[in-house]
């Protein structure tokens, strides 16, 4: 009889791709929290001979003090190439938010007199037609008020935009272009009673309450 939890049981059938989930999960959180520093290293202990085993450290990700945009953390996190497949996108949202609520929290009021408006700012992957080489490979990272999170909905959106400006001659025959989705990392800056993150445990699920005007 298995003695182990069946969670358990399941993480080391599956053990590679739940190490490389982590790993995309620090990248996103290391990336988009520029005012923490992260040092990630993966530690691994030879079961032999226990009382004398050995361990080896591997530095797996890393940032600095000095990487405080989300340029030089992109560049520190997956590397300098990466970034150079990217550009810069800022879209203002105030006229979408509209004048915060009076009930909303203090906390809003402060972000919105340090932030100067609600916006929507970050790194996406050049235009399909631009003359720079588009190397960046189709990772996505979101955050609101600075907290990670999954937005499926709008990469959705982003991918139909970005796939739109994709040549036909290219996005025909094998459908090469039809399937493909830009690289993002994108900082949303909103009054928090726009969105809800009480909808699952990790709370990186979001609910919006006027998704249709973001």
């Amino acid at each position: 009889v298995e003695t182990l939890p069946v969670r358990r049981v399941d993480m080391q059938k599956r053990i590679k791709a739940q190490r490389m989930k982590l790993m995309k999960m620090m990248q996103g959180y290391a990336i988009l929290c520029t005012n923490i520093q992260f040092m990630v290293t993966d530690n691994q202990t030879a079961n032999s001979q226990p009382n004398k085993s050995k361990s080896k450290s591997d530095l797996r990700l890393a940032t600095s003090e000095s990487s405080n945009t989300l340029e030089k953390r992109t560049a520190s996190v997956l590397g300098t190439k990466f970034l150079a497949g990217l550009t810069r996108i800022e879209v203002d949202l105030t006229s979408l938010v509209g004048p915060v609520n009076a009930q909303s929290s203090q906390q809003s009021s402060t972000l919105l007199t340090r932030s100067c408006r609600w916006k929507m700012e970050g790194l996406v992957s050049h235009a399909p037609t631009s003359p720079k080489p588009a190397s960046a490979r189709d990772i996505q990272f979101f955050s609101i008020n600075g907290r990670p999170v999954d937005l499926p909905t709008i990469s959705r959106v982003l991918g139909d935009i970005w796939r739109s400006y994709y040549p036909a001659t290219a996005a025909g025959g094998n459908g090469g272009g039809a399937r493909r989705r830009p690289a993002c990392i994108l900082a949303f800056t909103l009054p928090n009673d726009m969105y809800d993150v009480n909808l699952s445990p990790d709370k990186r699920e979001v609910m919006f309450t006027d998704e249709i005007a973001i």
